[in-house]
């Protein structure tokens, strides 16, 4: 399972998270960051810098795949 969440107080009180079954596609997980309800901030607001959703992405992926290919990772 991949979950990812804005972090901090959105991501752990208010449940803002979004899940999938490994295995991912990026596009999946592009996907998942777009369902945040926090996503307005991620796309970068009050003259803050948008995130970086490539590097983000690849991250995520990279992860993604090594706990798939490594069955004895439980969580990470």
């Amino acid at each position: 399972m991949l979950t990812v969440g804005a972090g901090g107080a959105g991501t752990e009180h208010l449940g803002d998270v979004s899940h999938r079954v490994l295995p991912v596609a990026p596009e999946e997980i592009l996907e998942m960051l777009g369902e945040l309800r926090m996503s307005p901030v991620l796309g970068g607001t009050r003259g803050r810098p948008m995130i970086d959703y490539a590097s983000v992405v690849k991250l995520a992926s990279a992860l993604a795949r090594h706990v798939v290919e490594d069955p004895s990772i439980v969580e990470l």
